[in-house]
């Protein structure tokens, strides 16, 4: 696709970004019952004529503070930037706006009681130069809290991005971003500027780039699905692509770190092309949305987002022993496989805290020979450890994870699974599907993006379909679609059976050993090697 197609297929306001991780459920009294997966949403109301980038600053009460726009190797003349009153991810145009000058900074006239009350927006189109890496050939949105409104860059984007899908405040957002990224310097500093005397600073500014062209290749690849009607029927807007781009960037913002740390990279003749071509291969094998599945992504997002809105007044549910069934396959009697979240009505009844308590049951069926466990995609991750700060610890069968009720919105913001291996933001929709055809309701899950133990969504239910013949759910059976978010890193993990290979892994942990022998070694994690605790093909199963 040519610049100028993607600039104008581009050009509009885009919405705030949506939240992470697809799931899918079925909560049905046949069939086990439910699943799950992860993303939300926000959609913008107004028409694609009122959504284009204001050039002039737009009138407002005088006195203004600075907005300084800080990018990668920058500054960036010429971007757009706003102070985003409604909160829709865009510069609008009664809001005060200006665009950068040379140095990267733009002046805004902004009334003392909205100083310090909305985030802001910079909006990097292709009239726009970088002053490190020359003219933007596609454009992109950046922005910043409102806590901390007046330097924007990618990392605070990233921030941004993580407060509003979970509900953080802005420091504990920035310790996420920061412990994830492993920055040593905040993303609110101005890195740019200080990278030539700083190795701190200069790895933020590598990582900055790294989000910038990673953002541009999602774009690249995704621009073509603006205007085509969703999974819902609502027609897809420009905003909606960066929902999931700055999503995917923060669900995957390890594999970034990797990059940046690669001494083959920052060692090349042209570091930056040679960062080009590494995050074409990462979008491309990893994280990269293709415009079939952005279509459905998008359309969940829009239904989870109806659908918490729908259940604001709704009753809290009525403890019960239930089943979650997230993945199900069937070959026949001696090959199937299943994944379930389980609990008993002692486990659904809150405790004195509000929490409710689960737990996984993973079976597998191969040619009659059963395996049950209760972590990890496969049987030989069941004795996967993770360390708890001071010893390594399993999580059996049986093992409880807990959560706290969800509140009217649908939201449960303390979500603990495995004694702290994932510690969670979830949101939820739920589909009421009783009455309809079996067969019709697993077509729709194997039309979803993703997958879990793994198998591909597009693997659920039986494999000769005609196996479920006329029948139907019952009543009361639910199709549940849930947004999973991370909000705090995940503690190193280490796979005795399957690698030895230790994901994220601090100094001591590789120093150490395997908590129950002594040894041997964790697995050393050297500075010419970082890819391999982030990126390594055995690192431990998460499920």
């Amino acid at each position: 696709m040519r610049k100028a197609t993607i600039a104008s297929a581009i050009r509009s306001s885009f919405a705030r970004p949506a939240a992470p991780r697809l799931t899918v459920a079925l909560l049905a009294a046949a069939l086990f019952g439910c699943g799950d997966d992860s993303l939300d949403p926000v959609v913008s109301t107004e028409s694609p004529a009122s959504q284009e980038a204001p050039s002039t600053q737009a009138p407002s009460t005088p006195g203004a503070p600075l907005v300084e726009f800080s990018l990668i190797g920058g500054p960036v003349r010429n971007a757009v930037v706003c102070l985003d009153k409604d909160g829709n991810g865009a510069c609008g145009a009664d809001e005060p706006s200006a665009k950068t000058d040379e140095s990267g900074v733009a002046k805004l006239d902004i009334a003392a009681a909205d100083v310090g009350k909305h985030p802001t927006v910079a909006v990097v189109g292709t009239d726009a130069v970088d002053a490190t890496l020359g003219p933007v050939d596609v454009q992109y949105v950046l922005s910043a809290p409102a806590a901390r409104s007046t330097r924007i860059s990618p990392l605070t984007t990233l921030v941004n991005r993580h407060m509003q899908t979970t509900g953080a405040g802005v420091d504990d957002a920035e310790n996420y971003i920061r412990a994830v990224a492993g920055l040593k310097v905040s993303p609110f500093d101005d890195y740019a500027r200080t990278a030539a005397t700083s190795a701190d600073s200069a790895a933020a500014a590598v990582l900055a780039q790294l989000i910038v062209m990673t953002m541009q290749r999602h774009v690249a690849i995704i621009a073509p699905v603006v205007g085509q009607p969703d999974s819902t029927g609502a027609t897809i807007k420009p905003e909606d692509l960066y929902q999931l781009i700055t999503k995917f960037q923060v669900n995957n913002l390890s594999y970034l770190r990797a990059l940046a740390l690669d001494p083959a990279l920052n060692g090349a003749s042209d570091p930056a092309a040679a960062r080009r071509q590494a995050v074409a291969s990462v979008v491309a094998l990893a994280i990269a949305p293709q415009p079939a599945v952005f279509v459905q992504v998008a359309g969940f997002d829009r239904l989870i987002a109806q659908a918490v809105a729908g259940v604001a007044s709704a009753a809290p549910a009525t403890p019960a022993d239930m089943a979650n069934t997230r993945m199900f396959k069937f070959t026949d009697a001696k090959n199937w496989t299943y994944h379930s979240f389980v609990s008993t009505l002692a486990d659904a009844t809150p405790d004195a805290s509000g929490k409710i308590r689960f737990y996984d049951v993973r079976a597998r069926n191969t040619a009659g020979t059963l395996a049950l466990w209760g972590f990890g995609n496969a049987a030989t991750n069941k004795d996967d450890l993770a360390w708890n700060g001071s010893s390594w610890g399993a999580c059996p069968l049986g093992t409880r994870s807990t959560n706290v009720l969800r509140d009217p919105a649908g939201v449960s913001k303390t979500a603990n699974y495995c004694n702290g291996f994932a510690q969670t933001v979830l949101s939820e929709a739920r589909v009421d599907i009783s009455g309809q055809a079996m067969a019709s309701v697993v077509a729709r899950i194997r039309a979803l993006p993703g997958g879990d133990m793994n198998l591909a969504y597009s693997e659920f239910g039986p494999v000769d379909m005609s196996l479920l013949g006329s029948a139907t759910f019952p009543a009361g059976s639910q199709l549940r679609y849930q947004t999973v978010i991370d909000t705090a890193l995940h503690p190193p993990a280490y796979s005795p059976t399957a690698s030895a290979t230790v994901m994220q892994a601090t100094a001591a942990v590789a120093a150490g050993g395997d908590a129950r022998t002594g040894s041997p070694a964790c697995g050393q994690i050297l500075p010419t090697t970082p890819a391999s605790s982030f990126m390594g093909p055995q690192r431990p199963s998460r499920g």
